[in-house]
């Protein structure tokens, strides 16, 4: 008894995960299509903003100073606490970010604070940051220019193509 008891637990727990798992998967593509930003607001004296809702600009620059943005995304009821906040930069359907990167070598992004608690105008955080690799996506910049692929949806140019239609 005992052991279909840990059988049947068992059968439930691998199809918990199996379900989590393709879950996931899906996700993975949109998830590819997003940046992860994390920041910590303060104010002038170096103390962080109060807690509440705060609405966030964020801009691509390729420049470090001046120029004029190549994408933007402005979210209206971002959470912050101790200062913190997390978002997720082209999560909007109409404001896709990723095909902004492609022929770019060094991209900056700036944040401004539109409204929130105590804010009374809004107020652009300087110096922009510039945007790095991290980890794994050092590897990814090879892809665009692969000499070999074990698969490959499409090419422009291939010199051999074996089972390829």
């Amino acid at each position: 008894m005992i052991r279909n008891c840990f059988v049947k637990g068992f059968k439930v727990l691998l199809l918990l995960l199996v379900v989590c798992l393709s879950n996931l998967y899906a996700q993975d593509a949109l998830n590819r299509e997003m940046i992860s930003v994390q920041g910590r607001l303060t104010d002038s004296s170096g103390a962080n903003k109060k807690d509440g809702d705060y609405s966030l600009t964020f801009k691509l620059f390729t420049v470090e100073s001046g120029g004029a943005s190549i994408w933007n995304e402005t979210m209206p009821s971002v959470p912050c606490k101790n200062g913190i906040f997390n978002v997720y930069l082209g999560k909007s359907n109409q404001n896709k970010i990723d095909g902004h990167f492609k022929g770019q070598d060094n991209l900056w992004l700036e944040i401004t604070i539109e409204s929130g608690p105590d804010v009374f105008a809004s107020e652009t955080l300087l110096p922009r940051q510039q945007l790095v690799s991290v980890g794994y996506a050092m590897r990814a910049q090879n892809a665009d220019t692969a000499t070999e692929a074990t698969h490959a949806a499409a090419a422009n140019n291939a010199d051999t193509v074996t089972n390829g239609v």
